[in-house]
């Protein structure tokens, strides 16, 4: 087959979830959050002088509750299916990456996925290096990448 033929999938998925990322479609406050994830905006000209540990760590979190919040990244999708910091850190106030095994607990084995994504090619879930981090390619806080396009220049989104 066509490997061109063999992105419709990715690329129909990818609309569809566009589609359900697009503005209008949801709103922000059905979906329900701890009091921590409303963090300040932080200013710029700001200073840490006179501010608690917690108050210092709410400032550090702050980007990150704001993508959560409303970006276009994967951590707003999630906050969109009502997933909160504590569903994924164990935690409202994270300073570690989500393990391995809490992605699979919804998402599924490395099976599944390379299952799901057996129409493209090349199948990023079935690769020559074998069970590699989710989060090498599916980045919550940040853009995306195809972790493949390394060592290979292939035309993948990834979500």
């Amino acid at each position: 087959m066509n490997p061109r033929l063999m992105r419709l999938p990715v690329i129909a998925a990818v609309s569809v979830s566009l589609f359900f990322l697009s503005p209008g479609s949801f709103s922000i406050s059905s979906v329900s959050t701890s009091e921590e994830c409303q963090a300040p905006v932080r200013s710029e000209n700001r200073t840490d002088k006179g501010k608690s540990a917690s108050e210092k760590e709410t400032d550090a979190l702050s980007s990150y509750y704001e993508s959560w919040a409303g970006s276009g990244l994967l951590d707003h999708f999630h906050a969109r299916q009502g997933v909160d910091c504590f569903s994924c850190h164990g935690t409202d106030e994270p300073e570690e990456r989500a393990p391995e095994a809490v992605c699979m607990n919804c998402h599924g084995s490395y099976e599944d996925q390379a299952e799901l994504t057996e129409e493209v090619y090349p199948n990023p879930h079935k690769a020559h290096l074998g069970n590699i981090r989710c989060t090498l390619c599916h980045k919550a806080h940040q853009e995306s990448t195809l972790y493949c396009n390394q060592c290979h220049e292939y035309d993948l989104i990834v979500p």
